[in-house]
């Protein structure tokens, strides 16, 4: 969760990275060998299994059919094809509720309110979320957002607030690929600019103009 969000942002987290080497190993630990085409394959209860995914996501934000394709070319050099489905956006829920989805993006705005409370219910509830997680269970974070409801001192809520973000950072039951900054364009004679990372105000009262 984002500095913005400075109730639920935990500095203190590693930053996330890419490591081949080491996805690559994993694959193969897991019985995943590399045909010649460098995609993986191995042997199952009916044959020869072939490591490939669908990608699921939608034009209506014209970012991501190019982030899709960059995901799609990370994951092959760890020798998993991905195919990319555009669509609507209402699949990736539908294919969700199904159990039949495999990968989505889409965009998820954790920012949209000053309290991610209600989108953490929706994305990472006991049930999970159409645009959340899916087949994951953790009590700790289903408790902790249970008692995050109720009134509570304020140490306590920030020690809940930190198991909920440690937990999703550490498991990844979503994987954040991108993120969006603010910029603003300021005249260099005004003064006293701030801006709201939550857009809720422009700040017109903060602003005074001096000299160039």
């Amino acid at each position: 969760l984002p500095p913005a969000l400075a109730q639920w942002h935990d500095p203190d987290l590693p930053a996330m990275h890419q490591d081949i080497a080491e996805a690559r190993r994993l694959l193969a630990a897991a019985g995943w060998q590399a045909a010649a085409d460098g995609i993986r394959v191995r042997q199952g209860p009916d044959g020869t299994e072939l490591l490939a995914l669908t990608l699921r996501t939608f034009p209506d934000r014209p970012e991501l059919p190019i982030i899709a394709t960059a995901v799609q070319e990370q994951l092959r050099q760890i020798g998993i094809a991905v195919e990319v489905l555009l669509g609507n956006a209402s699949d990736i829920p539908a294919t969700h509720r199904q159990g039949t989805l495999e990968l989505a993006l889409g965009a998820r705005g954790y920012g949209i309110y000053a309290d991610p409370m209600v989108t953490l219910l929706q994305d990472f509830g006991p049930n999970g979320g159409d645009w959340g997680a899916m087949n994951w269970d953790n009590d700790t974070v289903f408790d902790a957002l249970a008692a995050l409801q109720a009134p509570l001192p304020d140490n306590a809520r920030s020690a809940l607030r930190r198991t909920v973000t440690r937990t999703l950072h550490e498991e990844l039951p979503v994987i954040p690929i991108a993120w969006n900054l603010l910029a603003a364009a300021v005249h260099p004679a005004l003064r006293g600019f701030t801006l709201d990372p939550l857009e809720r105000s422009y700040r017109l009262e903060r602003l005074t103009w001096g000299e160039d």
